[in-house]
């Protein structure tokens, strides 16, 4: 109504674009919209939804009011950085382009202010400024072939040093890796690549040596894939260049000399990987390719290839997962505020030039086009599914992501840290150095006393300006302030990524690597030390006593180097190294920060589940039996007996695979326990050995699994069937001397066993009911049973012969069982849900447990 009122008063034909109503409060702020959108207009705020109340809007009395009609520019065809106006009579592939005239002066003027122009002469580039900065054409030096979002990380009188964000790393060129050897002498390693080599092997090294623990690193980083200690890989490298347990540098090289004669195919892509990430300086390569190869590059501040950032359109490889939410695309899915309310749009414009997309909102089955052109910046965009799904008192997850939460801590500094990405390993880092005691009142002062490593900042060369001290300073202090739920380390992370570009990205790093980074730069930071540093000769002990030489050597390391990081952190190691030939030895104190420890790993066990001799009377265990890797059976059984506290006598144990009511394998006790597979479930069966099996000379002993079924009616059809009703258990057959009246009397003992169990669980009547009848007398349970051989899932079996010598053909046991059918199903009814349940009796040194490893335990255990 207010618009078609000015537009009759002002005697304005609106377009068929129609027109855009602006208000600006009487106190001179934005009422209604986002403070982002707001600043970006000087105040004013566009009325977007025409059925909503001026109250509703915030439009009050002593509002300024703005109308802003459309300026045609002629026809268009939709480029890809044309900015319009769509309506919903005009065709998608021919429509007017428009221009507004005050959206377009606001949007030009905030990029003016919001970011400098390197091609304007009163703009002068300064650090931490971005910028687009562009690729030449190799075929045409005068024409910029792409552009990328880039910062000014160092400043010149007249070039910069800026930082590509996302450009593609020109290939490291390797140095040559042999010799040119004549045709009787094996080629060695050229000069340039044994050093290189070396300085991987002092950055994976303890000492002198590459244990385990670091070729288990080298071999993942070279490989690009996760290796274990115990792979085949580690191994194979220790036996045959080590001594099974490290490697030393010899046989270092002596690996990579093999590789290379040998020409492998990966050689080239695993020694990039490793000098990129030791920064091993490669022989041939200038200033210039060095910096390329860290996406950085001095640029002249009068250069075409500077821009105003977000100038130019950027690659399709710059994506979205790395840039960012606000780095948009056509045709990119988003949640907008529309009238009043969040919906599901589409980008269908994107102008850079005034930094601003037209959004249209979806609507499926409905002709009208609602759509809007908004700052880039705008609060009143989105995350797709965010804003849309969510009800309005709710927090949009687009904010918890990328803004710090406020509130109060459980208790000072227990305070979260967002994940950029998969920056678990950086968050992990800062919270253990912000839990550094010492460390953090250094860096974050406290509520009496402000933090003192100002004094100490660096100006030299190596350090990085106080700039990371300041920023980690400032993060601590608000991790302890105690007003922050969670804090978002957003500026510290691009800060570490100027200078490090491995961690520029969102993907996982190591997070030893990253505190290795994060105590060197600290330490240069507040580096003491005067720049330039003297160069010192080698502290050698020349019969003195230790104590002298490394108080010598400390004080004249901290000619050096002398920062509270070296106070809280540094130590000294003594090393002796003794000539082979004349037994010259040599000791010396070394400063070191970092000490390595391989962490024991829990011992291992095996899972198993113990049939007791008087199972069902007693119930059965489940037991974690902790045993060395590759044991035999009859070794697993030994422990078994020391971990249940017994000892054997006549009995003993015969491990099992049990599924599903039957054994489907028993293990001899030469086999060994690796052959058991993930999906198997063991089951250790007591059996109590006959006189037989214990005479000397005595006949093989044979084990016979048995399984419990009972007949049961099919439901389909009048015919019977067998179903497998409880535990299956084994017997001990002798040879031949075992009758078969034996095996008939054993079958009936393990029967009525199950029977007793049953009956007590039915002789227990429910409120009402008359008890049941007492389970019948083991010889009374003849008409109830029946006994079979070879039975199987697919064949019931052959009735059992009552008289003469048990036969058993164990070379089919893994397949053919002795089964006890049960006639009468009232007999077995309950006997599912009334057998005991298994007790848990885990070691807790086993996996299930695991016991706590000191620190001292580690240092005594590698010392």
């Amino acid at each position: 109504a207010l618009m078609d009122k000015l537009c009759c008063e002002w005697k304005i034909e609106a377009s068929e674009d129609g027109c855009r109503l602006w208000h600006q409060s009487g106190a001179g702020g934005g009422g209604g919209a986002g403070d982002a959108e707001s600043k970006a207009f000087g105040g004013w705020v566009a009325l977007t939804s025409a059925s909503r109340s001026l109250e509703e809007l915030g439009v009050h009395d002593g509002a300024q009011l703005m109308l802003e009609q459309p300026r045609p520019q002629g026809k268009s065809t939709g480029g890809y950085n044309s900015y319009s106006s769509y309506s919903s009579t005009t065709s998608y592939r021919s429509y007017t382009k428009v221009e507004w005239p005050f959206f377009h002066r606001a949007r030009v003027e905030y990029k003016r202010q919001a970011f400098k122009d390197p091609q304007d002469p009163a703009s002068r580039l300064a650090v931490n400024d971005r910028v687009d900065a562009g690729v030449l054409d190799p075929l045409d030096s005068a024409r910029v072939a792409s552009w990328y979002p880039a910062t000014v990380v160092e400043k010149e009188d007249l070039r910069v040093l800026v930082h590509f964000h996302h450009r593609e790393k020109p290939k490291a060129k390797l140095p040559p890796l042999l010799t040119d050897g004549g045709w009787l002498s094996e080629r060695q390693l050229a000069p340039e690549a044994k050093t290189a080599l070396e300085t991987v092997f002092k950055r994976y090294a303890t000492g002198s040596r590459i244990d385990k623990s670091g070729l288990r690193g080298l071999l993942s980083c070279a490989t690009n894939m996760l290796v274990q200690e115990d792979s085949p890989q580690v191994s194979s490298l220790l036996s045959q260049y080590g001594d099974g347990q490290a490697v030393e540098l010899e046989g270092f090289l002596k690996y990579w000399q093999y590789k290379a004669v040998n020409r492998n195919a990966w050689l080239e892509d695993e020694l990039t990987r490793l000098f990129e990430r030791v920064g091993a300086s490669l022989a041939g390569q200038s200033e210039e390719e060095k910096l390329l190869h860290q996406g950085r590059e001095w640029l002249a501040q009068t250069s075409i290839r500077l821009a105003q950032f977000r100038s130019n359109e950027y690659p399709w490889s710059v994506g979205r997962e790395k840039s960012g939410f606000h780095d948009f695309r056509r045709y990119d899915s988003l949640d907008a505020k529309i009238d009043g309310s969040w919906k599901q749009c589409e980008v269908q414009e994107v102008n850079w030039e005034e930094m601003a997309v037209l959004v249209q909102v979806r609507s499926a089955g409905s002709t009208k086009r609602e759509t809007e052109w908004l700052p880039m910046e705008s609060d009143r965009l989105a995350e797709f599914e965010t804003k849309s799904l969510e009800k309005e008192e709710e927090v949009a997850p687009l904010l918890t992501r990328t803004q710090s939460r406020g509130g109060v801590c459980v208790r000072p500094g227990a305070c979260g840290l967002h994940n950029l990405g998969n920056t678990c390993f950086m968050n992990a880092t800062l919270q253990c150095l912000s839990n550094s005691g010492a460390l953090r009142s250094f860096f974050a002062g406290s509520p009496e006393a402000p933090p003192p490593f100002p004094t100490d900042l660096s100006s030299s060369p190596l350090s990085m300006n106080g700039r990371l001290a300041r920023e980690f300073g400032r993060l601590l202090a608000q991790m302890w302030s105690n007003s922050h739920e969670s804090c978002v380390p957003t500026e510290l992370k691009s800060l570490i990524g100027q200078q490090r570009p491995e961690f520029s990205g969102f993907q996982q790093q190591d997070a030893h690597e990253l505190l290795i980074f994060m105590l060197d730069g600290l330490h240069e930071d507040v580096n003491r030390a005067l720049y330039p540093r003297p160069t010192l000769p080698v502290v050698e002990a020349q019969g003195r006593a230790d104590a002298v030489v490394a108080k010598e050597a400390w004080g004249q390391y901290l000619q050096r180097n002398n920062s509270r990081i070296v106070e809280l952190f540094q130590f000294q190691i003594r090393s002796e190294v003794e000539c082979p030939v004349c037994a010259n030895v040599s000791v010396t104190f070394d400063p070191i920060m970092y000490l390595t420890l391989p962490v024991p790993k829990p011992p291992h066990s095996i899972k198993l589940t113990v049939v007791p001799l008087d199972y069902p009377r007693v119930p059965m265990q489940s037991v974690d039996v902790v045993i060395e890797k590759g044991a035999t059976f009859a070794e697993l059984e030994q422990q078994l007996w020391v971990q249940l506290g017994r000892v054997r006598g006549d009995s003993r144990f015969v491990f099992a695979d049990v599924w599903s009511n039957r054994v489907d394998k028993i293990f001899e006790e030469r086999q060994r326990t690796s052959e058991i597979l993930t999906s198997v479930v063991l089951f250790a069966h007591e059996l109590r050995l006959p006189a037989a099996a214990l005479r000397p000379g005595a006949a093989v002993v044979s084990f016979v699994p048995v399984v419990f079924k009972r007949e049961r009616k099919s439901t389909y059809s009048h015919s019977y069937g067998d179903e497998r009703c409880a535990p299956p258990r084994i017997l001990c057959v002798v040879g031949e001397e075992t009758t078969n009246a034996e095996v008939s009397n054993q079958l009936l003992a393990l029967a009525s066993d199950l029977l007793v169990s049953a009956a007590a669980a039915a002789t227990t009547p429910a409120p009402g009911e008359a008890p049941a009848a007492p389970a019948p007398a083991p010889a009374a349970l003849g008409e109830a049973l029946e006994f079979v051989t070879q039975a199987d899932s697919y064949r019931r079996g052959d009735s059992l012969p009552r008289e003469g010598p048990f036969l058993w053909d164990s070379n089919r046991h893994t397949l053919r069982n002795l089964a006890v059918i049960f006639l009468r199903e009232d007999m077995v009814e309950p006997l599912p849900t009334c057998l005991p349940e298994v007790l848990n009796l885990r070691s807790g040194t086993g996996a299930g447990g695991g016991t706590a490893t000191t620190l001292h335990e580690c240092l005594l255990k590698n010392a």
